[in-house]
């Protein structure tokens, strides 16, 4: 898994934003062999998608039960998953059920570094978020995952670009309406 985290983010094409991340997650994943994992205490690389609605106008994001925002779809890698798009996947379909999405980029299509406060015996941490481009089909309707998230919407994009929306969220938003992805 290592070994595909440093491939992912060394063939990324990434924003000027993002080179910052790269460093970080770079110099991670070469300082710890299992960078994945969650016993990793420090931080961990997470895998996560930006997903659209099938008019591609529209991002799914779900309230998060423990952190109590507003985010994309996503969560940790474990070590049954193939890769960590198949793990970005995986949460998708655990936290809203949604199942054979279609990859709109191939590799990244974002990365962000950011800080999850302590809870309980986990101390606070970094997470390293591998994220990918995502599309559903027409007439897919997600279902909230119960003790997973809260709730979801599908947030029209060009709502997304506010001063009030986090600015990966709002990053990856202007990416997509900017033609940065192969749409």
């Amino acid at each position: 898994m290592r070994e595909n985290i440093l491939e992912l983010i060394a063939q990324a094409d990434l924003s000027a934003e993002e080179q910052i991340y790269v460093e970080q997650s770079l110099a991670f994943a070469q300082r710890e062999a299992f960078c994945w994992q969650r016993s990793t205490l420090e931080g961990h690389f997470t895998a996560s998608a930006f997903v659209l609605d099938a008019a591609g106008e529209h991002a799914l994001l779900i309230h998060h039960h423990k952190l109590m925002r507003w985010l994309q779809p996503g969560g940790h890698i474990d070590d049954t998953d193939a890769d960590p798009q198949w793990a970005a996947r995986r949460e998708v379909a655990e936290e809203c059920g949604l199942e054979d999405l279609k990859l709109l980029q191939n590799g990244l299509f974002d990365l962000d570094v950011h800080p999850i406060p302590a809870r309980g015996q986990e101390p606070e941490h970094l997470h390293y978020d591998l994220r990918f481009l995502l599309q559903a089909n027409p007439g897919a309707i997600p279902r909230a995952q119960e003790g997973e998230i809260n709730a979801f919407a599908w947030v029209k994009l060009t709502d997304l670009l506010t001063a009030d929306t986090q600015r990966s969220i709002r990053r990856m938003a202007e990416k997509v309406l900017q033609g940065a992805s192969a749409l």
